[in-house]
């Protein structure tokens, strides 16, 4: 059974365009979630997106259009509704440095994590520099 906290993300409705559990999902997830699922649609299909930008639309029918209109035209999740995104960089920047020593920097230093990350993407060899030194210091 799905609930309603399971249907936070429009990745979780696609996904269901082609299982059995499409009449669980509520009509409220699916209008909450009828922007992002319509801008994702409009990668392949800009004409029907574009005629769903109204106002006075029900945005659950919306959906439930692009279930059946998928469902009719992919036999299985199209794979240009997965994008690549730079989240996975970002984890490979995060994951370089040590959490403790980068909760050492912040504290020495009383910086926030958003200006560890400015430091890290403005300042990369600098910063490098001195977290080894932190880094040795530590040992």
């Amino acid at each position: 059974m799905i609930y309603l906290s399971d249907m936070n993300n429009p990745f979780d409705i696609i996904k269901a365009f082609h299982s059995k559990n499409w009449d669980k999902i509520s009509d409220r997830d699916k209008a909450r979630n009828l922007f992002m699922i319509n801008r994702i649609c409009s990668i392949a299909y800009p004409l029907q997106a574009n005629s769903f930008n109204h106002i006075k639309i029900n945005p659950a029918k919306v959906v439930d259009f692009w279930k059946v209109f998928i469902t009719h035209k992919h036999k299985t999740t199209p794979s240009w509704i997965w994008t690549k995104t730079l989240k996975k960089e970002k984890e490979k920047l995060e994951n370089k440095y040590k959490e403790e020593i980068i909760d050492f920097i912040k504290e020495k230093n009383e910086i926030s994590n958003r200006e560890i990350k400015e430091l890290i993407e403005f300042f990369p060899s600098k910063f490098k520099e001195y977290y080894k030194e932190v880094e040795s210091l530590l040992r």
